[in-house]
């Protein structure tokens, strides 16, 4: 496996850990509309982590499409800075829905 392809995949998991912490702190905090965003965010990451450790490969692009629209309707209703998290569960769902973790060698 190429060490930068390995190096890409230890920060986005990295981030995504981050972003998961950030959704349950916001969960407790937050009202409305952005609560119930940062629980799906929070569901998202948690079934896709699932997906990885039980490999279930045929499950992955359907959890991916959840693990995405989550992040990117978090993104969408949060403000400022904290924008970014949630982009990286949303690219944690792309990576599910093209099959990357699963690419290992």
């Amino acid at each position: 496996m190429n060490v930068l392809v390995l190096m890409v995949g230890i920060v986005m998991a990295g981030a995504v850990f981050v972003s998961l912490f950030w959704s349950v702190a916001q969960l407790i905090q937050a009202r409305g509309a952005l609560r119930y965003a940062h629980g799906g965010n929070i569901a998202g990451i948690l079934l896709g982590a699932v997906t990885l450790s039980y490999l279930w490969i045929a499950a992955a692009p359907a959890i991916g499409v959840f693990v995405a629209c989550a992040g990117l309707t978090t993104a969408f209703l949060e403000k400022g800075w904290s924008r970014l998290l949630p982009i990286f569960s949303a690219a944690f769902g792309v990576a599910l829905i093209l099959g990357l973790p699963f690419q290992g060698g």
